[in-house]
């Protein structure tokens, strides 16, 4: 996903600078009034003590740094094994988020006709796609034009083949929508669908225009892409802004990932539980409704350091303009 995805990981455009504060110089007059006092092995045990603590401040710094979404090798990140390990076959547990974001989007339109939805031209975002084309298929029987938003070139290139030919896999996805009417009712079939209305693009999670797309999906992005907490917040809440007030929305996330391996590359992960997501999303939605499904209901374990999915829904919420 962007893998970045993901159950993978997003990643930022932009470097953010930060500068170390100096060491205060210590004057002559203050070292001999220092040595004068306390005496030579006592102002060297002071200056120590004082070094020690300013590398402390400087390695913690570095560590930070480190952990920041910005960090990380996006550009080397491989869709390709990764569609393998993740959508190569339907899990049980993309099932279930498949049916709760189907039923959810379903009920958000229902009393509409395809006609209806098709006059609205609506423009559906799905961002941090990756190697995952399912968050699209949810949205496609709604929208006149999805466009797949990703920040690493790699996995824009591979979505931009996958819509032109889509995997057999997703045909299993595709089912499982199928067996609600708007879904099963598309006209020519999901494939189509996507080569005339799905559009790829290059792009950050953190550079989302305010109040632009009418749905969105943002699956195994958020949690995925750092492994600092404040960065998935910030990443949560440009996502349902770039949304327009009352559209609907759904994301999906891993719950307590410590992180994921793409090949032979590590990714970060940021460990977050379904209160911390309905936390974030109550800043900035309404109607929101978090799904758990836990491992022990997941079927055979995607890998390794997580504890469950979480899928979450919403309406973006309505602002009223200042007076």
């Amino acid at each position: 996903m962007v893998g970045e995805k993901m159950r993978g990981g997003e990643l930022s455009a932009g470097a953010i600078r930060v500068t170390p504060t100096a060491v205060s110089p210590v004057s002559r007059a203050s070292r001999e009034i220092a040595i004068a006092r306390w005496g030579w092995r006592d102002w060297v045990a002071d200056l120590v003590v004082s070094l020690i603590r300013y590398a402390t401040r400087l390695g913690y710094r570095a560590a930070s740094r480190r952990n920041v979404n910005r960090a990380w090798a996006w550009d080397r990140f491989n869709p390709v094994p990764y569609f393998k390990h993740n959508y190569a076959t339907l899990r049980k547990d993309d099932r279930q988020i498949l049916m709760h974001v189907r039923d959810f989007f379903t009920a958000h339109f229902d009393g509409e006709s395809i006609q209806d939805i098709k006059r609205r031209r609506l423009h559906g975002l799905d961002i941090g796609s990756g190697s995952n084309l399912y968050p699209a298929l949810t949205m496609l029987p709604f929208c006149d034009k999805i466009t797949l938003r990703d920040y690493s070139p790699r996995n824009v290139r591979w979505m931009r083949n996958e819509v032109r030919q889509p995997h057999r896999s997703w045909k299993s996805f595709w089912r499982v929508l199928a067996k609600s009417e708007p879904y099963g009712r598309l006209p020519g079939g999901f494939a189509q669908a996507l080569r005339t209305r799905a559009v790829t693009q290059h792009g950050s999670i953190f550079e989302l225009h305010k109040n632009h797309w009418d749905i969105g999906t943002m699956f195994f992005v958020a949690e995925s892409l750092t492994m600092e907490r404040r960065e998935f917040d910030v990443a949560v809440t440009r996502f349902v802004e770039s949304l327009r007030d009352g559209a609907p929305f759904a994301c999906a996330f891993m719950r307590n990932s410590s992180g994921y391996r793409v090949d032979v590359r590590d990714f970060p992960a940021v460990a977050i539980d379904e209160l911390d997501v309905q936390t974030c999303l109550d800043k900035v939605a309404d109607k929101v409704h978090v799904h758990l499904i836990e491992l022990k209901n997941s079927g055979t374990p995607l890998r390794d350091g997580y504890g469950g999915m979480i899928v979450a829904t919403g309406l973006r919420r309505k602002f009223s303009p200042l007076k």
